[in-house]
């Protein structure tokens, strides 16, 4: 029995060399310890272009809900919203159901998301500047207890004809910082491709979300 357990044992000892040695002399080498990547934010040049940071004008949202032409969204299907283009239709009518102009306002992505991040101290320099809109992607219940500023919120798991309206009807002129929780939460993600497959080009991520915003803030406060 004794002789057994010393044979698993050299077993094991063995592959786990011959896995180690294989894996350092391959072409892509797998991390022993894997780091998480941290997050990379969008240069203040491009987040802050056109944008007087200097303003302390508070502009306050309407949270009431959004009325729109039914007429203007009866061409924006699932598919799109799902992020499924595949037919001229579908590229065409997102844009085209709604009648203002998108601004020619071109982003380079700083993420593998495929949004721009931004961060705590770029947030706390935005907050409550008129041409900025915060939009907070968490439930209804976790948005009425609090929230970043005169945040709106569109929850992406509502029914259709209740974020539809919303995120159809925000305006054109505006940059959109969209945040939910924080760390794994994806619900911010949710909105900010929606708002994409609409046109918004100037749509941002907090990816500290509440739970950063929340717990610096009783640090500082």
């Amino acid at each position: 029995m004794k002789k057994i357990i010393i044979e698993i044992i050299a077993i094991v000892i063995f592959a786990s060399v011959l896995g180690l040695l294989y894996n350092y002399f391959s072409e892509k080498p797998l991390p022993l310890i894997y780091k998480q990547e941290a997050p990379k934010f969008v240069h203040d040049s491009i987040l802050f272009a056109g944008i007087d940071t200097a303003s302390t004008q508070v502009k306050k949202i309407d949270n009431t809900p959004l009325t729109i032409d039914n007429n203007k969204l009866q061409n924006i299907t699932k598919e799109q919203i799902s992020g499924n283009t595949d037919s001229k239709e579908n590229n065409t009518t997102g844009k085209d159901a709604l009648t203002n102009k998108v601004p020619d306002i071109k982003i380079n992505s700083t993420s593998s998301s495929g949004f721009n991040n931004v961060n705590y101290a770029q947030v706390v320099k935005l907050l409550g500047n008129p041409k900025i809109v915060f939009i907070d992607a968490r439930t209804a219940e976790e948005f009425g207890k609090a929230h970043i500023g005169n945040a709106m919120n569109i929850y992406p798991y509502d029914k259709e004809e209740v974020f539809m309206p919303r995120i159809a009807s925000l305006p054109r002129d505006k940059t959109f910082i969209v945040y939910c929780e924080g760390g794994n939460c994806d619900l911010s993600h949710m909105v900010a491709k929606i708002m994409k497959d609409f046109g918004f080009e100037r749509v941002f991520i907090y990816v500290g979300g509440w739970n950063e915003w929340s717990a610096k803030r009783e640090i500082t406060n």
